[in-house]
């Protein structure tokens, strides 16, 4: 059966990406987004993606079945999931404060009443909406966001993506999804030695005149990857041969942050608009648990598709892999070191190698090669 799926502000379709790790292979993807880089990277990874265009252009029609834009018109008997990343623009700390934030009467934020037009003339099975944590003078939309999602069966949930991998990202989410809140084991660096290697030293704050502010060791906050504002960023400190080198984030490991496959944004072109867009998206390891029981019930641990990511025809520059033995799975920094069979491919921990197995596989009893499953690579040269 064919699994509806209407994303709006799409942006390059982390959502899509998630559907993907959740193995929902037999997904129709309409997805509303204006930016042409973003399209091309949507297109280039999912040709099959149906454009709609300008999201105030869109309509459904549920008397008979059909999904309408600026770009056409489509059959679509029913919505599965109703996905939107609301514009944050006037909503955002990060975009000035008190008067100069509108909240949701602001130009960009306004849509939002797009999303919930839409959400009431699809009636999904599921939806789910993400914007920033909203402090100060907007903090009474977070309320209103809450109390109108409410009334539709959402429910309001605050995460940060700092649980799940190396980058500082509070959001908000309001979904019908029946996410527990248990945080299943992901195949990515969850610090910034973790992604960077040995080499690392911290996070240096910059202020708005380039002065590097005082040293802050820590984790990468979301604004880092926000090359729109380049004078409110963060730059990566290495101590190579003893010299500590300031550079910015590379694409590389802009995609590592937001979880994304490597190369992922090349269609975007230049550096500096992939990390934009970058950005701009999800972090897709969040967006996958938050969607795990909702798309695929009964699913335990998004770890599990991941290693069949293969599937996927995308390639991940890192991936966990549970021993066959024990079912430990083995992330290099947090589980055990993996041993991987190059013949056939299994992998079992070093534990279970050692112990049972004297180092020969028991599946073609041919010699193990001692790796570190799950470790990330060192960026492409």
């Amino acid at each position: 059966m064919v699994y509806y799926v209407v994303s709006l502000f799409d942006g390059v379709s982390c959502g899509q990406l998630a559907l993907k790790w959740l193995k929902r292979y037999d997904v129709m993807y309409f997805a509303a987004e204006i930016d042409a880089k973003a399209i091309a990277v949507t297109q280039s990874n999912f040709p099959d993606t149906v454009q709609l265009g300008d999201v105030r252009t869109v309509k459904y029609d549920p008397a008979t079945g059909t999904l309408s834009s600026e770009r056409g018109t489509w059959s679509l008997p029913r919505v599965d999931l109703l996905l939107a990343g609301t514009p944050c623009q006037d909503l955002s700390n990060n975009n000035g404060k008190g008067r100069k934030r509108k909240g949701l009467d602001g130009p960009k934020s306004s849509l939002y009443r797009e999303f919930v037009r839409l959400l009431k003339e699809t009636t999904p099975a599921h939806f789910l909406m993400e914007n920033v944590v909203m402090r100060g003078v907007v903090k009474h939309c977070d309320d209103e966001i809450t109390a109108e999602l409410g009334e539709l069966g959402a429910r309001r949930i605050k995460a940060d993506s700092k649980r799940w991998c190396a980058q500082s990202r509070p959001r908000l989410y309001w979904t019908t999804s029946p996410w527990d809140g248990c945080m299943t084991r992901h195949p990515f660096a969850t610090t910034m030695r973790e992604l960077i290697g040995p080499s690392y030293v911290g996070i240096l704050q910059l202020e708005a005149r380039k002065q590097a502010a005082p040293f802050q060791p820590g984790q990468v906050h979301a604004h880092a990857l926000n090359v729109v504002r380049p004078l409110n960023t963060q730059h990566v400190r290495e101590r190579i041969d003893g010299v500590d080198i300031d550079r910015p984030f590379t694409v590389w490991e802009a995609e590592q942050l937001q979880t994304v496959p490597h190369d992922y944004t090349r269609a975007a072109g230049s550096d500096r608009q992939r990390v934009a867009l970058l950005g701009n998206g999800w972090t897709v390891v969040v967006i996958a648990d938050l969607l795990r029981e909702a798309v695929t019930p009964g699913l335990s641990s998004v770890a599990k598709c991941i290693t069949e990511a293969r599937e996927t025809r995308l390639t991940f520059t890192s991936f966990v892999r549970p021993c066959a033995v024990c079912d430990e799975f083995t992330e290099a920094s947090h589980f055990r070191t993996g041993i991987i069979c190059e013949a056939c491919d299994l992998v079992v921990c070093e534990s279970c190698a050692r112990h049972c197995f004297e180092y020969v596989c028991p599946s073609c009893s041919n010699d193990f090669e001692r790796v570190r499953v799950g470790h990330p690579t060192a960026p492409p040269q």
